[in-house]
């Protein structure tokens, strides 16, 4: 059973972590949008006013490995079948 009762900023567990935390799984990305897996920062056109960011994060309960570079649709069904909590956070951002 899990003990982490949460994270703080900056922290993604890696697997060692998450050993230590009591977890068996740590944080992965996903593909992006230009299909790579990593982590795009917030990047609106210069110039072109306030754009708003939603950023979610889901606890899953352990279960089936996803493959080398989980879809939308692999995440939606993993989400669906084993989430045990999520967060979101929305921001704002311009680039002037």
């Amino acid at each position: 059973m899990p003990r982490a009762s949460g994270l703080r900023a900056n922290d993604a567990p890696t697997p060692a972590a998450a050993l230590l935390l009591g977890v068996e799984t740590c944080s992965r990305n996903g593909r992006n949008s230009f299909l790579r897996r990593a982590w795009l920062p917030p990047d609106p056109p210069l110039g072109h006013g306030v754009h708003r960011y939603a950023f979610q994060v889901f606890a899953l309960l352990p279960g089936d490995e996803y493959t080398s570079a989980p879809g939308r649709k692999e995440l939606a069904n993993a989400i669906r079948q084993r989430a045990i909590g999520s967060g979101l956070l929305v921001g704002h951002y311009q680039r002037a």
